[in-house]
């Protein structure tokens, strides 16, 4: 159940996150993940893009990949 958004059932990573991504995105994705960075949740802010959130190997940072493809560990992410 790891995988799964407490609130509503439904999957923090949806089957398909990584082809939603725009070409930048995945471009940096594909980098980050050869240094061990993965995905670790999708936010789909209603009427908007999503929002890629990655961690780090250890999963101590949070960063998001942002539309034009920036690696932004300054983010305004607000987590519960």
């Amino acid at each position: 159940m790891e995988n799964e958004e407490r609130r509503r059932g439904t999957k923090v990573l949806p089957n398909d996150w990584h082809k939603q991504m725009n070409e930048e995105q995945r471009n940096e994705f594909d980098h980050l993940r050869l240094r061990g960075w993965k995905c670790k949740f999708v936010r789909q802010p209603l009427f908007q893009r999503p929002v890629y959130i990655v961690t780090n190997l250890e999963e101590t940072q949070l960063a998001v990949i942002e539309e034009d493809g920036t690696f932004n560990m300054q983010s305004e992410i607000l987590l519960r």
